[in-house]
Order: structure tokens, then C-alpha cells, then sequence
């Protein structure tokens, strides 16, 4: 009935430097998290009182 056919598209005013920046933290918090994530494989040594992921079955 009303096909007009009108759209309205304006840039939004952005920076290309804020832009890397916002992509350069966004790597650093992505490294720093996968760092703890798997910090005791990178260093080798996992805590003694770990009760995660036990060999032995809870249900036997």
C-alpha cells in the first residue's frame, strides 16, 4: 500500500583510532583471560587440592 521505497542512512561519526583501540583491548583482555584460563597448563603445575574433574566415578 505505502511502498516508498525511502531509507535513511547516515554515518555515525567514529574514529578509525578509537576504533583500533576498542579492537586492541578487546585482544589484551581476550589474552589476559585465556592466560588464567589455562595458566596451571602453561605452567606445568596445578594445585594440590583441585577437586576438579576427579579420575574416580561419583556414581559407581
Amino acid at each position: 500500500m505505502f511502498d516508498l521505497d525511502i531509507t535513511f542512512t547516515e554515518t555515525l561519526p567514529r574514529s578509525e583510532g578509537i576504533v583500533w583501540v576498542l579492537v586492541g583491548l578487546s585482544v589484551a583482555v581476550n589474552v589476559i583471560y585465556a592466560f588464567f584460563h589455562f595458566r596451571y597448563r602453561f605452567t606445568g603445575k596445578a594445585p594440590q587440592n583441585l577437586e576438579v574433574g576427579q579420575h574416580e566415578s561419583v556414581i559407581d
